[in-house]
């Protein structure tokens, strides 16, 4: 058990998006601590740099529709250049 968390699937929902950086970085520390382990983590974010440097691999969704999925670079890279 890590931080009082003793699942093996962990949602996480722009959690991040809020606290300063001290926070953001302890709570990045603990994620990848927890995937390290073998835990699932679903980390749903806007923030393509930060879900970079969390996940390994992407779900790509648009107003609740699935559009793709693969590599975080690939996924992050085809978020960047969408149109708007």
């Amino acid at each position: 058990m890590l931080g009082g968390i003793d699942r093996d699937v962990l949602l996480i929902d722009e959690t991040l998006a809020t606290g300063d950086e001290a926070f953001r970085d302890k709570c990045t520390r603990t994620i990848r601590s927890l995937a390290e382990q073998g835990r699932t983590i679903i980390f749903a974010s806007h923030d393509a740099a930060l879900v970079a440097k969390i996940c390994e691999r992407c779900l790509y969704l648009e107003v609740g529709r699935f559009l793709d999925e693969g590599p975080v670079d690939y996924i992050v890279t085809r978020y960047k250049v969408r149109p708007r």
